[in-house]
């Protein structure tokens, strides 16, 4: 898993299961809504882990922030970027 365990990051608060690659498996999106990046305290990101055939595959996963290139904004403090997750609707 990308990234490093930080004390009161919340690894898991906000979940989503949907195919966000496009290959037809159900990806897991992880957004631990106060995780620090840089100096920027709760800025957070988004983990997703993508599915394979036989289950998540979690040695491919990869994380977005708002400092990722694509992402609009930037990343500050108190963004909580995905604190909140939803599945597009309607699918």
């Amino acid at each position: 898993m990308p990234g490093a365990s930080e004390t009161n990051d919340n690894f898991g608060y906000a979940i989503a299961l949907n195919d966000i690659n496009g290959d037809g498996k159900a990806d897991l999106a992880v957004g631990p809504p106060y995780v620090s990046i840089n100096a920027e305290e709760a800025t957070a990101s988004i983990t997703v882990i993508p599915g394979s055939r036989a289950a998540l595959a979690a040695t491919s996963a990869y994380t977005y922030n708002q400092g990722s290139p694509g992402i609009p904004g930037a990343a500050e403090d108190g963004d909580c970027f995905g604190q909140t997750l939803v599945r597009p609707w309607p699918h």
